[in-house]
């Protein structure tokens, strides 16, 4: 979920609050569960101001923690971070179909 507030015609804040899920697999697996708020610049361009790049600092708090099958020798919620933080950089595109607007973002 978003929020987007115009500055001017070229320039907006967003803030966006995210469920986002991390982790890695292999032999054994982790996975974290983090709820992310991210304060962003946002700098609009192109003829109907249809593109967008964003970059801003995000926070997280950790939600759950799975470790799958190795959960009985590794207590995971307590050796993981309770608190993730980070650059968020993107891009966005607005597009107008069948009189709807919708929106596609790329973060990473």
């Amino acid at each position: 979920m978003s929020l987007d507030f115009y500055f001017s015609e070229h320039l907006s804040f967003k803030t966006k609050i995210n469920y986002d899920p991390k982790g890695y697999g292999g032999l054994t697996f982790i996975h974290l569960d983090y709820l992310t708020l991210a304060p962003l610049a946002n700098i609009h361009f192109g003829k109907f101001k249809s593109f967008n790049i964003h970059v801003g600092p995000y926070f997280g708090q950790r939600l759950t923690s799975d470790d799958g099958p190795m959960s009985v020798f590794i207590d995971l919620f307590n050796d993981y971070n309770e608190f993730d933080y980070g650059i968020n950089i993107g891009f966005g595109l607005k597009l107008l179909l069948a009189e709807q607007l919708f929106y596609f973002e790329i973060d990473g």
